[in-house]
């Protein structure tokens, strides 16, 4: 992660978590080679329009933009996220890019009302947080012309969270995984309809030596740092020291669904 999109995050359970894991990056490795599937990556001249629901203070959205730019694609860039604050240092933080357009607006999914269409919705570590996982689901299938969501897998944070969920607050489907999403998905063919719904991933890691940093914890348990105590902090290195691998780095699998107007062969 280069110096600009790590000052985005300065502080706090997320900082922690991204300063422990290479989640992000293998994210926008991997959907630099999906992106070849999508219909917006062959609109060279024409401006893209993309979608980032959730999009926080912008640490993954940089990336994407970051992407597009390389590949010489102008873009209207959607950010939507229920956060004032995340929005402003986003907003504050993002990098000016020559002929390509941001706009952020302050919501949630379900009072996200428009009836303009985008190229591509980005719907990545959303679904938490959402109350109705099928209708949000049917929703951000209905914004766009084509499709990313990103849910985490059974292995590392949705291990912890379920040795410890008890102490798990956040949003009603914290404690989630990906099979849960692609199980949804399959079910909704009349809204993919012709559009081709295939399911990738990979594997990341998160190095806990500093399990016992108060922000890490919190952040594997999406709870309050001030809430926890030594008990709780040591119960939860001693299952990591059980689940990790010898040099303290815990596996986490993560899962990407597309949904595509494919119209070349699959790579």
């Amino acid at each position: 992660m280069d110096s600009s999109t790590a000052s985005l995050y300065t502080s706090g359970p997320f900082a922690t978590y991204l300063k422990a894991s290479n989640e992000k990056q293998l994210f926008i490795e991997h959907f630099r080679r999906l992106y070849l599937r999508y219909r917006a990556s062959r609109l060279y001249g024409g401006q893209v329009k993309v979608l980032d629901l959730g999009c926080g203070n912008g640490v993954t959205s940089q990336l994407v933009m970051d992407m597009l730019t390389e590949r010489g694609q102008k873009f209207h860039y959607f950010g939507v996220d229920p956060h004032q604050g995340q929005l402003d240092q986003f907003a504050s933080t993002v990098s000016a890019v020559s002929g390509s357009q941001l706009s952020l607006l302050q919501c949630d999914l379900a009072g996200f009302d428009t009836s303009e269409q985008f190229d591509l919705v980005i719907a990545y570590q959303l679904l938490y947080h959402v109350p109705d996982l099928t209708a949000a689901l049917r929703k951000i299938l209905s914004l766009g012309r084509e499709v990313l969501i990103g849910h985490h897998g059974p292995r590392g944070i949705h291990q912890v969270q379920e040795q410890f969920r008890q102490h798990v607050t956040g949003g009603p489907h914290i404690i989630s995984t990906d099979s849960e999403v692609e199980a949804i998905l399959a079910g909704l063919e009349a809204e993919i309809g012709e559009r081709h719904f295939e399911r990738h991933g990979f594997v990341a890691s998160i190095d806990v030596n500093s399990f016992r940093n108060h922000n890490l914890v919190a952040f594997l348990l999406q709870c309050d740092p001030a809430k926890l105590d030594d008990s709780l902090l040591y119960a939860v290195h001693l299952y990591l020291e059980r689940i990790t691998s010898p040099d303290f780095r815990l596996p986490h699998d993560v899962g990407l669904f597309t949904i595509t107007n494919l119209t070349h062969p699959r790579l």
